[in-house]
């Protein structure tokens, strides 16, 4: 049995000596790690990223996959030169590939947004706790399911709403709602279209403001001009 990281974040919580726990923080990991190269947990659709070898590096997608070989087509753009169609890589040889914003399910079961990816660990923010959790990025599966609660905060968010991000400190207004994603316009001028999950909060306090290119704070029923961008001012 494989102990997941809160586990271990309790067990090392235990020892009084910070220096000693490190250590064996460290050692559990490596352990951990050991025992999964063992463990094949890569499916056919997987995006994953070589980590050892001569391809280092490379992306792909998963085509197939055994006890201990998985198979990819290959995305890199830098290696699309090289008329690569499939590749076979030992399971040690891969970690899967998330970025900001994919929604993913955890090991037990529970469903968030990746916030922040560091080598073989990713930062999640649950959907229902609203709490951060980490975990090997082997351990993660992309998830199209949203718990109850998300989802009726989906269909809060309406046109010329100012919106608060989770990724990142900035805020947008709301443009559009569509079925999966909200088109908005950040600060900095930009259109964008991102997930619900990619959305903290709508910001209802007065009292917040948000800086322009110009370092103007802007707060809600400001007046303002446009200055670029489609609906620019002449």
């Amino acid at each position: 049995m494989i102990p997941s990281l809160e586990e271990m974040d309790y067990f090392v919580q235990v020892e009084p000596n910070i220096s000693e726990r490190g250590r064996m923080y460290d050692k559990a990991i490596e352990m951990i790690e050991e025992t999964k190269r063992n463990i094949n947990k890569f499916q056919k659709g997987d995006h994953v990223r070589v980590v050892d070898g001569d391809m280092i590096n490379l992306r792909g997608v998963v085509i197939s996959s055994s006890d201990k070989e998985v198979t990819i087509t290959p995305s890199s753009e830098e290696f699309l030169h090289m008329d690569l169609q499939q590749m076979t890589f030992q399971t040690n040889q891969l970690l899967k590939d998330f970025k900001e914003g994919d929604h993913v399910k955890t090991q037990n079961g529970k469903s968030g947004t990746v916030l922040k990816v560091e080598d073989q660990m990713a930062t999640i923010l649950l959907d229902s706790y609203k709490e951060e959790v980490r975990s090997f990025v082997n351990d993660l599966m992309k998830s199209n399911e949203i718990q109850a609660e998300q989802i009726q905060n989906s269909f809060d968010y309406k046109k010329f709403d100012l919106v608060k991000l989770m990724s990142q400190d900035s805020a947008g207004l709301v443009l559009k709602v569509e079925k999966d994603n909200v088109v908005l316009i950040d600060e900095r001028g930009k259109v964008t279209s991102v997930n619900f999950f990619s959305i903290e909060s709508k910001v209802t306090n007065k009292n917040v403001s948000y800086q322009n290119n110009y370092k103007h704070n802007i707060t809600i029923d400001s007046s303002v001009k446009v200055m670029d961008g489609l609906h620019k001012v002449f």
